[in-house]
């Protein structure tokens, strides 16, 4: 069972390309930015596909059921720290957090704007997305990632405006593994190159 987690500020149709090209039994996480979560269906051990804050979210919510990881532009901290210098710099999530409480949408539409995304339309539960600014700027999975057992993917773009270029290195060399670049595509890459994504994935997967 594939289980796909998609990043902040987006939704679980991220994955709708990537899936339909993929023949594996699949499964959706939705963080409910949308105002409506759709939680894991299943208590299996599963292959967990994350983007961005996805693959730190498998990480901090479904390590002991993972059977194999895939970050795709994807952390075990997205933070820089003193032992971490590959992150984003704090004072970044600081500004995000103290603004969005009173100008949610210009901080969302900005952060998609990096993304190459257009504006948010529709519902938005801006409590949930707040929270996991939080998240963002507090959780470290690191060492979560270094003790896991299992096979561990990583992929990125060069061309990543959002991500320092060393982090998708220094999450992959975490697991002892290297990460997998793709030439373009940006942040998105399940969008932007779907069908890499895709083969990346089925070759992990039957590997």
């Amino acid at each position: 069972m594939l289980l796909f987690v998609h990043g902040w500020g987006l939704n679980a149709t991220l994955w709708d390309t990537v899936r339909a090209k993929l023949d594996a039994p699949a499964a959706t996480v939705d963080l409910g930015y949308s105002a409506v979560a759709r939680p894991a269906e299943g208590q299996g051990r599963v292959i967990g596909i994350g983007h961005s804050f996805g693959a730190l979210w498998l990480l901090h919510h479904r390590a002991d059921r993972l059977s194999g990881f895939i970050a795709i532009s994807g952390f075990a901290r997205f933070t820089a720290a003193p032992d971490w210098p590959h992150g984003v710099p704090p004072r970044l999530l600081h500004r995000m957090r103290s603004t969005y409480p009173s100008r949610p949408a210009e901080v969302l539409d900005q952060f998609r704007a990096r993304c190459g995304l257009p504006p948010w339309l529709g519902p938005r539960d801006d409590a949930r997305l707040a929270a996991d600014l939080d998240a963002l700027a507090d959780w470290d999975a690191r060492e979560t990632l270094r003790r896991l057992d299992i096979p561990v993917l990583c992929l990125a773009a060069a061309d990543d405006q959002l991500l320092p270029p060393d982090l998708a290195p220094a999450t992959a060399a975490l697991a002892n593994t290297t990460c997998r670049w793709a030439p373009n595509g940006g942040h998105v890459l399940p969008l932007t190159q779907p069908d890499w994504c895709a083969q990346q994935i089925a070759a992990f997967a039957t590997s």
